[in-house]
């Protein structure tokens, strides 16, 4: 998988609004999730909002199919495809969701609240061609902000390879609404956020580009 991706995106993993874990209200001022597909052209090598954030449209997708989804979930796993980079668009990233807590209750009065403890951890590699014979803590410097724990060490064949971690720590409240195939949660300090989603027996699988979520109950 081909993919770059910045610390401002990835914190939008640690909230509600396109975001993962089971937490709550985003944590990236950047909240442009929509499904357009151009992304950035220029040659900056900030976080720039205006990238595609839908990332690989094969992975962490989910056919919707609605349902009733009143009740007490739990985390089982989350999925996430992140776009391409601007500074590097053969880089190569990895990111491992893992949570010591995850819960959403969605309840029939139509309030919910959602919690979730545990760390977002990403790999990445930039290939020689991106790297141009830089040293790769120079080259890393030019990269978008990472997160206090990143760092960045020489690969093999003149790649640099990083690595870093994220919280995942976070908690939400507000009401819901459903709406065909479409969840939408409006937490209590105004943010919308609209999910896909499909209700299996007791999994609920919600998606909103490029975020896949997985509960039980």
């Amino acid at each position: 998988m081909k993919m770059g991706i910045g610390f401002a995106w990835a914190l939008a993993l640690c909230g509600c609004g396109g975001d993962d874990g089971g937490g709550g209200g985003d944590a990236d001022s950047d909240t442009d999730t929509d499904s357009d597909s151009d992304a950035d052209s220029d040659a900056d090598t900030d976080s720039d909002s205006d990238a595609d954030t839908d990332g690989d449209p094969e992975m962490c997708g989910l056919e919707p199919c609605g349902g009733d989804p009143v009740g007490d979930w739990t985390w089982d796993e989350s999925c996430m495809a992140p776009p391409p980079s601007a500074a590097c668009t053969d880089a190569e990233i990895s990111v491992d969701i893992a949570l010591t807590v995850g819960t959403l209750t969605l309840s029939a009065d139509g309030s919910y609240a959602t919690s979730s403890e545990g760390t977002i951890t990403f790999t990445e590699s930039y290939p020689s061609a991106c790297v141009a014979g830089a040293a790769c803590d120079a080259y890393a410097a030019t990269l978008p902000p990472p997160p206090p724990s990143r760092t960045c060490v020489d690969g093999a064949d003149g790649a640099c390879d990083c690595e870093g971690s994220v919280p995942a720590n976070s908690t939400d409240s507000g009401q819901w609404s459903v709406a065909g195939d479409v969840l939408t949660l409006e937490s209590d300090v105004g943010d919308v956020t609209e999910w896909d989603f499909c209700v299996s027996g007791d999994v609920l699988t919600m998606r909103n580009a490029p975020i896949r979520r997985t509960w039980s109950r």
